[in-house]
């Protein structure tokens, strides 16, 4: 799925009321800083896209594997920084957490094209943060992209690991 109109502030609001079902967990999306909006609005495509999926991901992380009861997906700009964080309260059983490497890694890998630093804690033992930050001046540059899965299968001769 692409963001459309290369709005994300939209995709992410769009993408959240899709996956989350009114039965299911209690999700929101916050946007924040001083002019976000516009920001979010000017972000290359390519750009915008990677931070659309990694939100994507988490989400899957969160609805499908972490039996989540709240989610909350996040943008906020201030000073230089974009910071995209996905937080739930669930928690990642043992049976599923190749699946949940599997999913860090590709976020680790979308962010790294772009530019970006991802990190996911697990700051409770019932809580999981994914947090994407990228530097202003990088989010607006075009990204040479290439094949996510050939890249990845690549990965671990290029220095790449998974978590």
């Amino acid at each position: 799925m692409e963001v459309p109109e290369n709005d994300l502030a939209a995709g992410l609001r769009e993408l959240v009321a899709r996956r989350c079902r009114p039965s299911g967990p209690r999700c929101t999306v916050e946007i924040e800083g001083p002019d976000v909006d516009a920001h979010l609005q000017a972000l290359d495509v390519d750009v915008a896209t990677q931070l659309y999926r990694i939100a994507d991901e988490a989400l899957t992380i969160a609805l499908e594997h972490s039996h989540a009861t709240t989610v909350c997906v996040r943008v906020r700009v201030q000073d230089d920084v974009l910071c995209l964080r996905v937080c739930d309260d669930g928690a990642i059983p043992e049976d599923t957490a190749s699946v949940r490497a599997l999913y860090v890694r590709l976020m680790q890998y979308r962010a790294q094209v772009i530019g970006a630093t991802l990190t996911v804690d697990t700051p409770e033992e019932m809580c999981t943060v994914v947090q994407c930050r990228l530097e202003r001046q990088k989010a607006h540059s075009r990204v040479p992209l290439q094949t996510a899965w050939t890249d990845l299968l690549q990965a671990d001769h290029n220095g790449f690991h998974s978590p």
